[in-house]
């Protein structure tokens, strides 16, 4: 095998140069696809997201049809004289006594409560105070007022509007209340008095739009409580606690178990309908095409590893800073059908291959060592790729399987660089870069005595990069205190290593002021 800067005869070149052509018609090709599909997907995401809004606004519309057919319903009572007179009247009282005047109509409005309560399917009909007092109710009203809703009867009180309040569930049946605010007789100081208090049978409306629309999507009724701000979803007559607040993200949750959902207000309550549609099952058309993106994915980074490559035994073998600096770009190429899938490593190959070169002339490092680093660097991270998006996009913390499916990424690496012919010791390094001093890391569990210290070198820059710059599960950390972190893992890390790394951020802060 030929030296790495030896010249190479002419019919080499051609072959080289033909096979960089090939790759790069590979890779432009794949690159054109992956673009494809990525459109395609947000486009599809996007009207996933639209379709859901849109059936939580017909749901709501259905849910609001239903409160204001009641409300119209109890608008003869609310606005009746003697049912006002009666009301102010209840409100002076403060022995419950009202005078014979008005008494002598108790039994008759009673009977129009429950004329109300027999038409709408009420289970509760009664007239209140301001103070949640009883004037009259039905008489076959089968439940009294329930004071963890004062809060609801004052706000009907202060806006003078209907209000809904909270949700209760019997006998299988899911009840929702309704105030109806009753005005004074002054015209030109007009105030709430009371309310007309409901408790409405919602089951049949609940039911009919809180079934699914398909096997898959489905809409429910919820609401939050005003004491603990905590929501529950209702329906099925019970009253169930949700993990998650439902106007949160239109896309909720993580990996297959993700949602496209939608919550619409519903007026004057802390009620919402929402609707919800399943991730896997809105872009199942796109899960059928997965394999194919990720094998193109991956052809795409090996095609232009070998267009790498063969720029670098040319670059190098003429010694053209012209071609180097093609190489540069090349290499920037590669880098970037890696870091697509990720977009919080943007970037960080680059800074990662800099910082290493950095810290091994610190340590007096000879040029083939200091470009073992860079390039080793920079082909890190090719065997992400083969991780699931779902991993590498998780906010929380990795359960045991997921942090092994994440450290096969060095062998995924080995596999895609096996046939690539390097005369720098890259897969080398590269294999032992997660090795820890104490034995703690991946994938062979080497100590100090067996770890190359150019995979010494790699393991602390990388480390150091990927904590000073923001993660799907955490935010970026200052650059002292990793150094620090570091500093105090003496055990884990180079200590010679670290230092190193110490003065040469010293030594950029220096050059920056």
């Amino acid at each position: 095998m030929m030296t790495l800067y030896q010249t190479r005869k002419p019919y080499s070149l051609f072959l080289k140069l033909s096979t960089l052509f090939c790759a790069l018609l590979v890779a432009g090709a794949g690159g054109v696809f992956t673009l494809n599909m990525k459109n395609r997907l947000e486009a599809q995401q996007e009207l996933m997201a639209e379709r859901t809004a849109t059936r939580a606004q017909d749901k709501a519309h259905v849910f609001n049809t239903w409160v204001g057919e009641l409300v119209k319903s109890a608008q003869p009572i609310v606005q009746a004289d003697l049912v006002r007179l009666y009301v102010m009247e209840t409100n002076k009282s403060t022995d419950g006594q009202l005078p014979d005047t008005y008494a002598a109509h108790t039994a008759y409005l009673s009977r129009t409560l429950e004329e109300l309560q027999q038409r709408t399917g009420l289970r509760t009909a009664m007239l209140l105070g301001v103070n949640a007092r009883v004037s009259v109710a039905a008489s076959a009203s089968v439940a009294t007022f329930n004071p963890q809703s004062m809060v609801y009867l004052s706000r009907a009180l202060q806006i003078r509007q209907p209000m809904l309040g909270g949700a209760i569930v019997a006998s299988g049946r899911t009840y929702i209340e309704v105030f109806v605010p009753i005005d004074n007789l002054d015209a030109e100081h007009p105030a709430a008095v009371g309310t007309l208090y409901l408790q409405a049978d919602a089951t049949d409306v609940l039911n009919a739009f809180s079934g699914a629309d398909n096997n898959n999507e489905a809409s429910y009724l919820s609401f939050r409580a005003i004491d603990t701000g905590a929501w529950y979803r209702v329906g099925n007559g019970k009253i169930a606690p949700l993990r998650d607040e439902p106007m949160g993200a239109e896309l909720a949750g993580e990996g297959d178990s993700r949602l496209f959902r939608k919550a619409q207000a519903i007026p004057n309550s802390t009620f919402v309908v929402v609707h919800e549609t399943p991730y896997i099952w809105a872009m199942r058309d796109f899960r059928r095409y997965e394999t194919l993106y990720m094998w193109l994915l991956a052809i795409q980074v090996v095609a232009a590893s070998a267009a790498f490559m063969g720029l670098l035994w040319y670059g190098l073998s003429r010694r053209d800073k012209q071609r180097v600096r093609h190489l540069g770009q090349m290499t920037d190429a590669l880098i970037k059908a890696i870091e697509v899938r990720d977009e919080y490593l943007a970037g960080h190959h680059e800074r990662f291959a800099k910082l290493a070169v950095d810290v091994g002339q610190e340590l007096g490092l000879k040029r083939f060592d200091r470009s073992t680093l860079f390039y080793a660097a920079k082909l890190s991270g090719i065997g992400r790729i083969f991780i699931p998006k779902k991993i590498v996009n998780k906010k929380g913390t990795l359960t045991a399987e997921e942090r092994q499916t994440v450290e096969q990424h060095v062998e995924h690496t080995m596999q895609v660089l096996e046939q690539v012919d390097f005369e720098l010791p890259i897969k080398q390094v590269i294999r032992q870069m997660h090795e820890r001093a104490d034995g703690s890391g991946y994938p062979n569990k080497l100590t100090v005595g067996d770890i190359d210290i150019r995979a010494q070198i790699l393991g602390v820059c990388d480390v150091f990069c990927a904590m000073t710059r923001p993660r799907m599960y955490r935010n970026a950390l200052p650059a002292e205190e990793v150094l620090n972190r570091l500093h105090t893992s003496r055990d884990k890390f180079s200590p010679l290593v670290v230092d190193a790394l110490i003065k040469v951020y010293k030594r950029s802060l220096e050059k920056t002021r």
